[in-house]
């Protein structure tokens, strides 16, 4: 049902399409979500239609890390509804999930993880998530994520991935 980009769209899409990490700064309602998200999935769908296919077991290739599980549903349903069309897989790991979730986040593949840094950090600290693979990582609500006191699970985060393989966006 959408007919034309946003004015955030417009400016975020074409700069992560160019593979450079950004800050950006928008209202609520804006479209931010669907500014990261389309171009994520259109540089992964890229990758597999030139034959890479993502087979790792707990290695996604682009994770959105968000500080809540109401923010982590959201984002999870903008990506469920580009990734219905593009055949890619989208896991969400958020506090509250049972430990069967986690053991699934896991032992598949998927494409795209929506998390919470607490279960991020969990996961890698059991060996169910790596991040071996990862290209794309976004800070969604990055000035909360900072603000509630997740430094430490960030930092934590950080340190298991290149930095130098991984594009970044900041989201507030």
């Amino acid at each position: 049902g959408l007919k034309t980009a946003t004015a955030i769209q417009k400016r975020v899409i074409p700069e992560i399409l160019d593979r450079k990490s950004i800050i950006v700064l928008s209202e609520t309602g804006s479209g931010k979500t669907l500014s990261y998200a389309l171009p994520i999935c259109s540089k992964i769908k890229t990758k597999e239609d030139e034959g890479a296919k993502n087979t790792l077991n707990g290695a996604p290739y682009a994770m959105i890390v968000v500080p809540t599980r109401e923010l982590a549903t959201q984002v999870y349903k903008v990506f469920k509804s580009i990734s219905h069309h593009t055949k890619m897989r989208v896991r969400d790991l958020t506090g509250g999930d049972t430990h069967a979730k986690m053991k699934s986040v896991a032992s598949g593949s998927y494409e795209i993880l929506i998390a919470t840094p607490a279960r991020i950090k969990s996961a890698l600290r059991h060996r169910e998530l790596s991040m071996n693979q990862l290209q794309y990582v976004v800070f969604d609500e990055a000035d909360q994520l900072f603000d509630m006191g997740f430094k430490k699970d960030l930092d934590t985060i950080i340190e298991h991935f290149d930095m130098n393989m991984a594009q970044f966006a900041f989201i507030t």
